[in-house]
This record gives C-alpha cells, sequence and structure tokens, in this order.
C-alpha cells in the first residue's frame, strides 16, 4: 500500500507522483487505465463537491503537492487561472486534443504516464505542460 508523503509522491517501492483528476478530465475509464498502469490517483470526485471553486481545490491540491491532469484547456489563455496556479504552485497536465471518447483519453493518458511521471519528478513547480495526442509532452512558459 502506497503512503503519500509531503511531496505529493507516493511512498512505497516505487516513488510515484500524485495525480489529481479534476473534474474537467476525471472518468472511470481514465481513473481505471491510471491506476491499471500503477499511476496513483486522487479524483476530484472523492475530495471535493463537484461544484468547488477552482481557487480552493488548486490550492489544496498545491499544499498536497500533487500533480494536477486536466481537459481544462481555458488555464493557458486565463491570466487569473493562471495566476491561481502559480500562486498554489502547482504542477499541471494539460490534456490538449479534441473530440475524444473516454477510451481514447485513456489510452493515450496511459501511454504517456511514464513522460507525465518523468515530468513531474524533474520539472519545478509551478508547471504547465500539454499532453498530444501521440502521448507526447510540450512545457507551457506561464512565467
Amino acid at each position: 500500500m502506497d503512503v503519500e508523503n509531503e511531496d505529493g509522491f507516493a511512498e512505497g517501492t516505487h516513488a510515484r507522483p500524485i495525480l489529481f483528476l479534476d473534474r474537467a478530465i476525471d472518468g472511470h475509464l481514465l481513473a481505471a487505465a491510471l491506476i491499471e498502469a500503477g499511476a496513483v490517483i486522487k479524483r476530484h470526485r472523492d475530495v471535493f463537491a463537484d461544484d468547488e471553486d477552482d481557487s480552493v481545490w488548486l490550492s489544496h491540491v498545491g499544499r498536497s503537492g500533487w500533480f494536477v491532469v486536466t481537459r481544462d484547456a481555458r488555464i493557458r489563455y486565463n491570466p487569473l487561472e493562471i495566476q491561481a496556479l502559480k500562486a498554489a504552485k502547482v504542477g499541471a497536465f494539460i490534456f490538449v486534443p479534441k473530440n475524444l471518447t473516454g477510451i481514447e483519453i485513456a489510452k493515450i493518458i496511459q501511454q504517456a504516464l511514464p513522460a507525465i511521471e518523468n515530468a513531474a519528478r524533474t520539472t519545478t513547480r509551478p508547471f504547465v505542460i500539454k499532453i498530444y495526442r501521440d502521448g507526447t509532452l510540450t512545457a507551457l512558459d506561464i512565467k
């Protein structure tokens, strides 16, 4: 059984980053695919009310050291959301492809999981990294 440490990583045989699936991407197929791949996840629905204000859950995620996985592409264009993410010192992964089924999203993120976990270990927070259809990642400049 993995236990959380204060840096947002699960302690155990392999220290894995704790991925927080926000309400924009949280679904049973994705959660199951990530767990099957060995990821450690927290689901928005298990921690917060569905209508929880972004500033509240972002702050909690930041304090906990978890890494956000979202489909909310507005973050990249909204200065207030970027500021909230930066203030909470969150590392965020934004899934950018549109018009995909839950199964397709799950497969892509499962394929990208090693790169996501590596970026979580090696990138200083706060950060925003985009996940593309082919599973590649690209960091955004949020300075």
